[in-house]
């Protein structure tokens, strides 16, 4: 249930009802309320009920909270170590990854089984080259890179809350100059400015005479949407990612994607890697 929709109710509920929904919550505070101006009371009331209201039906995101975008900084010398599970030739084995650079975990709180959507881009930078990871003028469900005419790049990649669980965040290395939070549409948004840079690592035998340093501006725009997918904006220039996800069209599909605990949870963001 959306939260306008719970605030529209909660306007239309009688005082009569929404004392007695206060008394039944908190009898000590009744007395404090009434005792006090009735405009004031009246304000304390609603808040009340719309706790009451919210705790009831489940809601853990209800008015200035996030639907369950959860984001913290990485401790100073702290590691991640991930371990993924890959296919070669000879199968499924497991690699574990130790990241000694994090600076940002992103979490997710939502539904662990929803049905899975398609998406349309309505607005995509002049000049874009679609890469063959999906056309843009048609939908489809899988991640879209293009270029603009300078060739900055631009990723678009649809998640769901189901593929994190519990225990699932996004990582990043970045170090982050600010960190946004807004209302995008029905989403809520986190709008990050990042900067990375070091060394080029380039594994033994292998011969190379490209720069080994790299330094690179980088933009994201975190999407979150109730139903329980997400999308995941990473380019260049923050006025084009906004306009891309203000013209984002979705509608849902047969197909359903739920939880499972033994996937991998944990997923390495970097612009190039919507």
């Amino acid at each position: 249930m959306r939260p306008e929709v719970i605030s529209e109710a909660i306007k239309n509920i009688s005082e009569e009802y929404k004392l007695e929904a206060l008394e039944l919550h908190d009898q000590a505070k009744v007395s404090e309320i009434t005792n006090m101006k009735r405009g004031m009371s009246k304000r304390l009331v609603g808040v009340g009920v719309a706790a009451s209201l919210a705790l009831a039906l489940g809601i853990t995101a209800y008015a200035t909270d996030f639907f369950g975008i959860k984001q913290r900084d990485a401790a100073p010398g702290e590691k991640l170590t991930v371990e993924y599970q890959v296919e070669d030739k000879d199968g499924f084995s497991n690699e574990v990854v130790t990241y000694d650079k994090v600076s940002k975990y992103v979490s997710f709180e939502g539904p662990e089984s929803c049905n899975k959507v398609e998406f349309l881009p309505s607005y995509l930078p002049a000049g874009y080259i679609n890469e063959g990871f999906g056309d843009p003028t048609t939908w489809g469900a899988e991640p879209l890179q293009f270029f603009d005419a300078n060739y900055n790049v631009y990723n678009i990649e649809l998640y769901y809350t189901a593929q994190f669980g519990p225990d699932g965040f996004m990582f990043f290395e970045d170090e982050f100059r600010s960190v946004e939070e807004e209302q995008i549409g029905e989403y809520n948004a986190l709008k990050m400015f990042g900067h990375r840079e070091g060394d080029i690592d380039i594994p033994d035998g292998i011969e190379s005479d490209d720069d080994t340093y790299y330094s690179y501006d980088d933009c994201y725009i975190i999407l979150q949407h109730p139903d329980g997918y997400i999308f995941f904006l990473s380019g260049e220039d923050m006025g084009e990612l906004e306009k891309i996800a203000q013209g984002l069209s979705v509608r849902a599909t047969e197909g359903v994607v739920t939880y499972d605990p033994s996937a991998n949870h944990q997923y390495y963001m970097v612009n190039g890697v919507g």
